[in-house]
């Protein structure tokens, strides 16, 4: 039997407006797994085009090992990047080759010992939902490498249409103070959620915050059709043991903490 399964998949999605195909990478050999998920735009326009090359620079900056924080670690991409099947492939392949290179010199260390679990590695770029004014991708990766465990991140960003670009702050940066009393309530929701009940008091000793203040998320909160989504990373704000922090403030209540340009995009919500 061969060492190496890989298959990749092509399979049509429409939506209203950015039509995307869902381009699947797959590849599986002794001691390593990838996986490669990306909705890839299909058209021509400034949309289509800045969202291909958001694509192509996130996964040269990602991999198994994190992502790249050097930039002259990331690995750029010079072919079609109108073929998502072909660039999905050309990253799918390095992220392949990069664990199973690892995993190798592992086992060559640890030859009189027990063989080291298979090192696995996935990243997701989708299309979450769009409306008249924006569109909503989120990326989701998990990455095992040895340990006890392994890491993951979630989040999303927005595309505005109307200058068919990234957004890059949706929450006035200034207002991090001001903002705090919506930020402790959201936090305590999420916990709610995960059938705990944490009062405001308890948040100063569960957290790893400083002066009683919880920062704004590393990536920038996201708009969605239901509200702001606040998304906090593993250890961002506390103990891996709690997960990573997320939860959904309505405009009504989160408008006034905005930016001009996120809030144009809200329209009357």
């Amino acid at each position: 039997m061969a060492d190496t399964d890989q298959e990749v998949i092509v399979d049509s999605v429409v939506s209203t407006e950015l039509k995307t195909d869902s381009v699947v990478f797959k590849k599986k050999a002794k001691g390593a797994e990838c996986k490669v998920v990306v909705d890839f735009p299909q058209g021509t326009t400034e949309l289509d085009r800045n969202i291909k090359a958001f694509i192509c620079d996130l996964l040269g900056k990602s991999g198994p090992f994190g992502l790249m924080q050097d930039e002259k670690s990331n690995v750029t991409y010079t072919g079609d990047k109108n073929n998502g099947k072909a660039v999905v492939n050309f990253f799918g392949e390095i992220y392949a080759a990069t664990m199973k290179q690892s995993w190798n010199e592992i086992q060559e260390l640890n030859e009189n010992s027990e063989e080291p679990m298979p090192y696995s590695y996935e990243i997701e770029i989708r299309l979450e939902e769009q409306t008249d004014q924006y569109v909503t991708l989120s990326i989701n990766t998990y990455s095992y490498t040895g340990g006890a465990h392994g890491s993951s991140m979630n989040y999303s960003i927005n595309f505005a249409k109307t200058y068919n670009d990234q957004v890059a702050y949706t929450i006035n940066q200034k207002m991090t103070q001001s903002i705090q009393p919506l930020l402790r309530k959201g936090v305590i929701e999420y916990f709610k959620e995960q059938g705990e009940t944490i009062s405001d008091a308890d948040l100063n000793n569960v957290l790893f915050i400083d002066n009683n203040t919880i920062p704004l998320p590393a990536m920038s909160p996201v708009l969605t059709t239901k509200g702001l989504r606040f998304e906090y990373q593993q250890y961002e704000i506390g103990p891996y043991a709690i997960g990573m922090v997320n939860f959904t403030l309505p405009y009504k209540d989160v408008k006034g903490y905005m930016t001009q340009e996120a809030t144009e995009l809200i329209g009357n919500y």
